[in-house]
């Protein structure tokens, strides 16, 4: 219910706006507030059962809304309606109504209303783009919610038959209004099913809400076209498979590390999930070892046949820590943050299995600024360079990385259900490496042997191919300035 001063804002907001206004027109405005800014507000209106908005109105109507939005942008706070907005929590969805000589009307979104939103974005977005002489007959949908660090998951399964068409696929027509829906339900809901047929939607979830007439759900699975089932199989499949792999060397966390995908490494990993995190490293303890390890680069290629029979990119990369390092200590480290640059090195190159067959080691150089250390979802930056190396390691902002050498604990690869896959170990080395007579060499033969050499330099220290979590004395950060975007170049040259 809206508050004497809301009332009066609302009142003063449609007088300020009656002179952009078109008379016997009603004009609409929905936004979703997220937990960083906003989502939506374009403005749009029905008329003659059409709706217009940005997507099929003329260049006059476009003209007439943005003026009305270029109106509210120049209102100030206290008869601006956007205060409104400012002060709901995230994941709330509201709705405006602008009308010639009324009080602009706000409403924040309930269960019911947003239940219906869900209805009309997919009559819309699938039932009215159909081919001539199809007919949409149903839309149903499975969709389960999961915590992943500070954002919600959701695994959806939506199957839409028409007349002619069946098929399926791990989307829903609008996503973002899940996340209003589980933020409403006081985010307890766990799984959510959904039926639209003949105009009317059909809801259950699990828990039961009777309050908002969702019945308890019982159903635990819908029909699929075969070939996204058996997509969906197989995908299930590789990550059991994976998972058994990986416990047979250690005893792997319970808790996941989910990545912060973005900036300018940004290529996503292969099951490539717009609802729910796809990028994901675990923590391994083996007996006298921590292994940091990705957990998705041999995910299966959703939706894509021309992959169906690779898993992901063919390999997985690592880190190796001496001893077992406390969770949170190898969450925060700088090689997390490395071994995040390496796999979106490798998913730039295409087929970096295939790199790594063929050259068995390979090196990378890096400056600082390769390395983006907000990588951690729900995390503050990850640690800087300096916590780790000396100063005499990366002087000249030169350090590099050795791909491939073998470890005691870690296997060279493990057999999934499409091909084996690669385990490949990543190993942090200082810039006396890079140097011209060594792997700066213009010489292949030459950086091939100072390779052998760096590998045979490890063994003989001890390290071999594991790591200390820190090369210095009591590992305190510089904090230096960053230092912007720098090219990676791959040792041998030319593979980017």
């Amino acid at each position: 219910m809206q508050t004497q001063d809301h009332s009066e804002l609302l009142r003063q907001a449609g007088e300020a706006l009656n002179d952009v206004l078109k008379e016997g027109r009603i004009y609409y405005q929905e936004k979703i507030k997220t937990r960083y800014g906003s989502q939506g507000g374009s403005i749009y209106f029905v008329e003659n059962g059409t709706v217009y908005d940005y997507s099929n109105q003329d260049e006059a109507m476009q003209e007439e809304v943005q003026a009305i939005d270029d109106k509210i942008d120049s209102l100030v706070p206290e008869i601006n309606p956007d205060t409104l907005f400012s002060m709901q929590p995230p994941f709330t969805k509201v709705q405006f109504i602008f009308q010639k000589n009324h009080p602009v009307v706000f409403k924040v979104m309930t269960v019911a209303d947003l239940l219906e939103d869900l209805k009309h974005h997919t009559l819309r977005n699938y039932a009215t783009r159909l081919k001539e002489g199809d007919e949409f007959e149903y839309m149903e949908s499975l969709i389960r919610f999961e915590p992943q660090a500070d954002e919600i998951g959701m695994f959806i399964d939506t199957s839409l038959k028409t007349k002619n068409t069946f098929r399926s696929l791990a989307s829903l027509s609008d996503d973002s209004v899940l996340d209003c829906l589980y933020a409403t339900l006081g985010n307890s809901l766990q799984r959510l099913y959904l039926k639209l047929e003949k105009g009317s939607l059909t809801a259950h979830s699990e828990p039961a809400f009777p309050e908002w007439s969702l019945p308890l759900l019982q159903q635990q699975s819908i029909l699929l076209e075969p070939s996204y089932q058996k997509s969906k199989d197989d995908s299930l499949e590789a990550k059991r498979l994976r998972h058994g792999h990986y416990q047979s060397f250690g005893r792997m966390d319970e808790q996941l590390i989910y990545l912060n995908i973005g900036g300018f490494r940004s290529i996503k990993w292969p099951e490539d999930s717009h609802s729910h995190i796809s990028e994901i490293m675990r923590v391994i303890y083996t007996a006298d070892s921590t292994v940091l390890i990705t957990d998705g680069m041999s995910d299966m290629y959703l939706g894509r046949k021309d992959h169906e029979q690779y898993n992901g990119t063919g390999l997985e990369f690592y880190v190796e820590f001496e001893g077992h390092v406390p969770f949170n200590t190898v969450k925060d480290h700088f090689c997390l943050a490395l071994m995040n640059s390496v796999s979106q090195i490798a998913l730039k190159h295409g087929d970096f299995k295939k790199l790594m067959e063929n050259l068995n080691y390979v090196t990378i150089e890096f400056n600082e600024g390769n390395v983006e250390l907000w990588v951690v979802k729900d995390n503050d930056s990850n640690k800087d360079i300096s916590t780790f190396f000396e100063a005499k390691q990366y002087k000249g902002d030169k350090f590099g990385t050795l791909l491939g050498m073998e470890s005691a604990r870690v296997p060279k690869s493990m057999v999934l259900n499409k091909e084996e896959v690669l385990l490949v170990n990543v190993k942090p080395f200082g810039q006396e490496w890079l140097k011209p007579s060594k792997l700066k060499s213009k010489s292949d033969e030459v950086q091939a042997k100072t390779r052998l050499d760096m590998m045979e330099t490890f063994r003989a220290s001890g390290e071999a191919n594991k790591i200390p979590v820190t090369y210095t004395k009591g590992g305190k950060s510089k904090q230096p300035e960053k230092s912007g975007i720098v090219q990676t170049e791959i040792l041998p040259r030319g593979l980017l």
